[in-house]
């Protein structure tokens, strides 16, 4: 049973990368875009973002910066 069933097995096929490389719209990124690992890194210079600012969790902002941005305000809306 286990042959017969690894012999009708299809292997799904990957889509072959696209060329040119897709280019990603803006080639600076604050550190609103939460940019903290190496891989991440290496993914958005792949795709042409030149300058990439550390997460803010990296602690390598100066003063204050916004930490959460939304379209409500939170106080007005539980209060």
């Amino acid at each position: 049973l286990d042959t017969a069933r690894l012999q009708s097995y299809k292997r799904g096929s990957r889509k072959p990368v696209s060329q040119p490389a897709p280019v990603y719209p803006q080639t600076h990124l604050s550190f609103l875009a939460n940019v903290y690992n190496q891989k991440a890194r290496e993914f958005y210079h792949r795709y042409g973002v030149q300058l990439i600012d550390a997460a803010y969790e990296a602690h390598e902002e100066k003063g204050e910066v916004p930490v959460m941005i939304t379209k409500h305000c939170l106080r007005f809306a539980f209060n």
